[in-house]
């Protein structure tokens, strides 16, 4: 029994367990993961894969703590966090909690980059300390436009997770498994959406290919385990195709290419006008005058 109580004192001790918040075992992909063409862009120790908007370094206000991508609430010149690459079409997801009691930040994609302006400007996942809040400006929100229907936060202080789909114009926001704002970019829908927003007339997301960018809002964010996977191009090219595949119709010319007006000449060849027996009775030729008159 001792031995038994033994063993099990050792294997307790030798397997590392893994808690909701031991952010530095979530830093990797699984098999399945890398497979399926995810990628990590963030290891849980550096930030080789992001720097500041408009600029060639990190700024001050981000740090890789923890195991976690923090901005920390320092009253510096705040700037925004982002990706050292352009995405199109994409699934991206993320855990994210505030330390405090209230923050506000947020993910915005399409973002176009401008040098020296740290301030992001496009679609925006937002993020929020607002577990009762359910409006255009509420967490998981897309920011100003559409409200997320069915969202759940997770306690506070605990990370939630949330994912963004951009596939072409159609558009995803998920929070802790539920899919809460689904949209379609260019629908009237979004269009009078736009319409009535501050949005309204500044190109809002009109570059399909842009940067991701965690927005720094001047209070304390941690942000971990981000994960993308490029999707493949839409079909545009598909629909392309399948519109010239239903030109053939175009091919009408043919039924016109008969010309038939030009085949009416042909219809003319009575032209040596034979005279019909009635008229050989009804109008003596001169040759029988002449047959008369001879004898």
């Amino acid at each position: 029994m001792q031995r038994y109580f033994f063993a099990l004192t050792l294997l307790a001790f030798s397997c590392p367990t893994i808690t909701a918040d031991d952010s530095s075992a979530r830093q990797s992909l699984t098999k399945e993961e890398a497979a399926a063409g995810w990628k990590l862009l963030f290891d849980g120790e550096s930030l080789k894969h992001w720097r500041g908007l408009g600029m060639d370094e990190v700024p001050d206000c981000w740090v890789a703590q923890e195991g976690c991508l923090k901005c920390v609430a320092s009253g510096k010149k705040r700037n925004d966090l982002t990706t050292d690459q352009e995405f199109e079409n994409f699934e991206f997801t993320f855990e994210w909690r505030f330390p405090n009691s209230k923050g506000n930040s947020g993910v915005k994609y399409r973002v176009q980059e401008t040098k020296g302006n740290g301030y992001a400007f496009g679609p925006e996942y937002q993020c929020l300390t607002d577990s009762k809040g359910n409006d255009k400006f509420s967490t998981a929100s897309l920011y100003g436009l559409f409200a997320p229907e069915g969202k759940e936060l997770a306690p506070a202080g605990e990370f939630n997770q949330s994912k963004i789909v951009v596939d072409g114009n159609h558009w995803e926001h998920w929070l802790n498994g539920r899919k809460v704002v689904e949209v379609e970019f260019g629908s009237e829908a979004m269009n009078a959406a736009v319409e009535k927003s501050k949005f309204r007339g500044k190109g809002w997301a009109e570059h399909p290919r842009g940067r991701l960018v965690l927005q720094n809002h001047n209070t304390g964010v941690d942000f971990r385990n981000l994960k993308i996977r490029e999707l493949p191009a839409t079909k545009p090219a598909v629909k392309e195709a399948k519109a010239d595949e239903e030109k053939p119709p175009k091919a009408e010319p043919k039924k016109a290419g008969p010309k038939k007006p030009k085949s009416k000449p042909k219809s003319k060849k009575p032209e040596p006008q034979q005279p019909t027996p009635a008229d050989e009775k009804a109008t003596p030729s001169p040759t029988d005058d002449s047959v008369k008159k001879s004898e």
